[in-house]
């Protein structure tokens, strides 16, 4: 999603590659009985820099054709939310704010396209979660679970090392009926364990998995 990045543009061997394997995914995807394939907001900052529509145009015409291989497969496109910490990247993130998403996905239509909602990357811009969660309401397909304290992208289990608020999250799950997976997304919480530690470390993963999993049922 950061192709265009930096005023820059790949050449168009890359770009051609990286729209190769885009379909190749959703392919894949298909054969696995994957119901949705997540993918990163464009921020297109050669033809403007806040000019949402602009940007709505850019994503359309980019993911165009693996929109319409999702669509001929079965297959749905869930656009993740992004973070905007890095003002060396870009001042502002397309995707970041949840209208980004809303209008994104209603201007494509949600047959093939919904939101993936980055728990991880909410915190560094929102403080109240629930509220983004029920914009979005039946648009939410996926999800990726991790936690921080809203400084940087930790990647942490929920719970340890970060203060998001999942005891106010999962309720709110539950109330806009989000039956998706719950994607834990933790690797740089695994990348500090020792290797002989990693499978008691992957068992209390599962265990506050588990816990938000309690959360929700009794909500």
């Amino acid at each position: 999603g950061d192709i265009f990045v930096r005023g820059k543009r790949p050449d168009d061997e890359y770009i051609e590659h990286f729209r190769k394997m885009s379909l190749r995914c959703v392919e894949a995807a298909a054969m696995l009985n994957i119901p949705w394939v997540v993918v990163h907001p464009l921020t297109d900052t050669i033809n403007t820099e806040y000019d949402n529509e602009v940007q709505q145009k850019t994503n359309i015409e980019f993911y165009s054709d693996m929109l319409d291989k999702a669509r001929q497969l079965g297959v749905g496109i869930a656009f993740e939310n992004m973070c905007e910490l890095n003002r060396e990247v870009c001042r502002r993130r397309y995707g970041a704010a949840t209208e980004d998403l809303i209008a994104l996905i209603d201007a494509i239509g949600n047959d093939v396209a919904g939101v993936c909602w980055d728990f991880g990357h909410a915190r560094e811009l929102y403080a109240d979660q629930p509220r983004q969660l029920r914009k979005l309401g039946a648009r939410l397909k996926a999800t990726h679970v991790h936690d921080n304290k809203g400084e940087r992208d930790s990647h942490l289990i929920p719970f340890v090392g970060g203060n998001i608020k999942w005891e106010t999250i999962m309720p709110a799950l539950k109330e806009i009926d989000y039956k998706g997976d719950f994607i834990l997304e933790t690797h740089q919480y695994m990348k500090q364990i020792p290797e002989a530690l990693r499978p008691a470390a992957s068992k209390l993963m599962l265990e506050f998995g588990n816990y938000c999993m309690d959360i929700y049922n009794k909500a």
